[in-house]
């Protein structure tokens, strides 16, 4: 294929850019990470983030992929829609604080929850408590 500028060029996928400031065609990969395209917040240590979701099942596992800077931290707490407030042992204050970068990590709590079993299935709200420079991409429940 030639281009009007007289460069040759061997460009199967249309036009040919080679030329002024243009390199030679080329293919190139880009990697993300798992679920890894958008995050939801991007927090600093002194403007805290707080994202609640909308109401969804409970279940026995959750699972959220981040990465936090250091110093920063994610907590989570379980919110009931009916009242707004944390489930029992379940505020952001009995997490276990999640830190550094996973695409997989389990969220726990301090002690375990009177009523754990008695909330599978039941309509909960997720509240996230980004503290720091913390990038939420992702959460699944199970």
């Amino acid at each position: 294929m030639r281009t009007d500028q007289g460069d040759s060029c061997s460009h199967h996928h249309g036009v040919c850019l080679q030329g002024k400031g243009a390199g030679p065609p080329a293919i190139g990969l880009a990697t993300l990470r798992k679920d890894g395209f958008v995050s939801l917040s991007h927090a600093s240590a002194a403007a805290p983030g707080v994202v609640l979701t909308r109401p969804i099942a409970a279940g026995n596992n959750i699972r959220v992929n981040y990465a936090a800077e250091a110093g920063g931290t994610l907590r989570v707490a379980l919110i009931d829609p009916a009242t707004g407030a944390p489930k029992p042992g379940r505020s952001a204050a009995d997490c276990v604080p999640l830190r550094g970068d996973s695409t997989s990590a389990a969220v726990s709590w301090k002690a375990a929850a009177p009523d754990q079993e008695q909330d599978r299935g039941a309509t909960i709200q997720l509240q996230f408590h980004l503290q720091g420079a913390v990038e939420l991409y992702s959460f699944a429940v199970a």
